[in-house]
């Protein structure tokens, strides 16, 4: 199985962190006709950790810092793409 979190977070020591995301699964609606799989944008992750079995990320997204607690399905719903700037 993949393991996200320890990809992710092997990236962020890297340097910047893009993840390309679908926002239905990020900012959750109660009221959705249907949830299209593909990516409508990207976050800026600056932090990523464990609490029990579930991962929060914090996130830049529209110019907010965002904290967020996601599960491992969810996790797999939401992430379509990381892309990590590297930094000398």
């Amino acid at each position: 199985e993949r393991n996200f979190y320890k990809y992710i977070n092997g990236q962020l020591d890297k340097g910047p962190v893009f993840l390309y995301v679908n926002s239905k699964y990020l900012n959750m609606h109660k009221f959705s006709l249907f949830k299209l799989r593909m990516p409508t944008h990207f976050i800026v992750l600056y932090n990523i950790y464990k609490v029990g079995d579930d991962v929060v990320l914090q996130y830049w997204d529209y110019g907010i810092k965002t904290e967020q607690l996601f599960t491992n399905k969810k996790l797999r719903k939401l992430i379509f793409g990381v892309t990590t700037v590297l930094v000398n």
